[in-house]
């Protein structure tokens, strides 16, 4: 839907960052790994409402809205997958790590959107 030169240059640091991000959770077990998965995917399925909102508006954007929601459902579905694998109990410091992924998913939207 986008042309060429209105798409993100930063998918190659995106996927770099996605990299670090897995290998970082993976030294700290799988119950850490689910964690991570569950708070990327609970950062994607805000953004995917958000502009699902706004989209939804315009009836032009009709077959763009319905592949993001499609989207969107895979990721709650990836979401609630992880939070039922990762059976530990959620402390200060998974909230802190979901936090911090947050923190990380926002700003990466922002250069996104600017490169």
């Amino acid at each position: 839907w986008l042309s060429p030169g209105a798409r993100s240059h930063a998918l190659p640091v995106w996927k770099t960052a996605g990299w670090l991000l897995g290998a970082t959770a993976a030294l700290f077990g799988p119950a850490n790994v689910f964690r991570t998965i569950q708070a990327v995917e609970t950062f994607v399925d805000d953004h995917y409402q958000a502009q699902i909102e706004v989209m939804g508006r315009d009836d032009r954007l009709a077959d763009l809205v319905a592949v993001l929601e499609s989207f969107r459902e895979d990721e709650v579905a990836h979401r609630d997958d992880a939070a039922g694998r990762s059976s530990e109990a959620h402390g200060a410091l998974a909230r802190a790590w979901a936090s911090v992924i947050g923190a990380g998913s926002e700003l990466g939207v922002a250069v996104a959107r600017r490169i």
